[in-house]
C-alpha cells in the first residue's frame, strides 16, 4: 500500500488490519473501534496480549449476543 511507505513494517500491517475491520462492517471512515482492533489483530502487539485472547469475544466487538 503506497499510502503507508513511511510506515515501519510493523505500523503497515496493523493498518491493514484497521482497513480491513472498518471495510468488514462497510464502515465510511475509520474509526477509532477499527484502530483497537487492528492493533489487536497485530500479532507482535502488547495490546494481543493485554485483551487475554478476547479478540473474538462479541463484547469486544460490539455485537449483541
Amino acid at each position: 500500500m503506497a499510502v503507508f511507505e513511511l510506515f515501519t513494517d510493523s505500523a503497515e500491517a496493523v493498518m491493514r488490519h484497521v482497513v480491513d475491520e472498518a471495510r468488514g462492517v462497510q464502515a465510511k471512515e475509520i474509526e477509532p473501534v477499527h484502530l483497537l482492533l487492528g492493533i489487536m489483530d497485530h500479532t507482535d502487539g502488547i495490546a494481543r496480549h493485554g485483551a487475554g485472547g478476547r479478540r473474538n469475544d462479541p463484547a469486544v466487538r460490539g455485537q449483541q449476543t
